[in-house]
């Protein structure tokens, strides 16, 4: 009797886009298992930033059929709402402005390579500084990090997704940019966020969170940054299983135009 045929192996893909719902709602439509999440901590996230942290859930759902198609849903406790909503509320020009809606949105940098997934959070609001993170889920350790991005003055070389080193049960991050230097173009500046800076207590504020690298000791003992330097975006291709696929257009449009025009922004910078 002839062996049965072997079915072959299903192939993963993760969305790109991740589903924020109203923020503090259930997922919908059902199928969503949480994360665990066995520790959560914001770095350089300024005074709020840990309490917003804790209260941060992540989902996931699986596809159905051979090409299985997962999504990642971002939920976050009434709590953290007002934290991140305190944090936006710092950079108003007025205190007496009329306060909108808050619009949070979140892109899959990577899945899974180096055992790490990584987003990037934004939340923004008109007439405010944005708030931008990485949020990184570490699956050795399930532990959540959510870390402060780079300042303003840095515009990010080709894409946004960092570099991931991993360092027994903990990483390192990095990320090859700019300085924002008009009219000559600037060099590119190689920024690095290391387990120790991160335990730094000075480091909350944001200062000495991401650090400048010697670029090319860096370049030269780790093909991948060259490969960041020279050909622009990284392939978002994590392993032979697991894929981030980006959505074809930014998911905000749904945004208030002030939002919309500095998110669009980053957008281009993402993909």
């Amino acid at each position: 009797m002839a062996a049965a045929a072997r079915r072959p192996a299903p192939i993963f893909l993760l969305s790109g886009q991740v589903d924020m719902g109203a923020l503090t709602d259930e997922p919908g439509g059902g199928g969503w298992t949480e994360i665990e999440c066995a520790s959560r901590k914001a770095y350089g996230c300024g005074e709020h930033g840990q309490e917003a942290a804790e209260g941060l859930k992540l989902y996931v759902r699986l596809g159905a059929g051979p090409l299985l198609t997962s999504s990642l849903d971002i939920r976050m406790s009434d709590e953290a709402l007002r934290r991140f909503d305190s944090e936006l509320e710092i950079s108003a020009p007025s205190k007496d402005m009329r306060p909108r809606p808050m619009q949070a949105e979140g892109v899959v940098q990577m899945a899974e390579e180096e055992d790490l997934t990584v987003i990037f959070l934004l939340f923004c609001r008109p007439f405010r500084l944005d708030l931008t993170y990485y949020l990184v889920y570490d699956h050795v350790g399930a532990s959540l990090s959510m870390i402060n991005y780079l300042s303003d003055l840095y515009l990010p070389t080709g894409t946004m997704k960092p570099v991931p080193k991993r360092r027994g049960s903990d990483f390192e991050l990095f990320l090859m940019t700019s300085r924002l230097q008009l009219p000559r173009t600037p060099p590119p500046v190689l920024f690095v966020c290391t387990p120790e800076a991160r335990a730094n207590p000075a480091s909350d504020d944001g200062i000495g969170l991401w650090q400048i690298k010697t670029q090319h000791e860096e370049i030269q003992t780790w093909p991948s940054l060259s490969k960041a330097r020279v050909s622009g975006p990284i392939s978002r291709e994590a392993s032979c299983t697991a894929t981030c696929t980006p959505p074809a257009t930014p998911p905000w449009t749904s945004a208030s135009s002030g939002c919309r025009a500095s998110a669009w922004s980053r957008w281009e910078r993402i993909t």
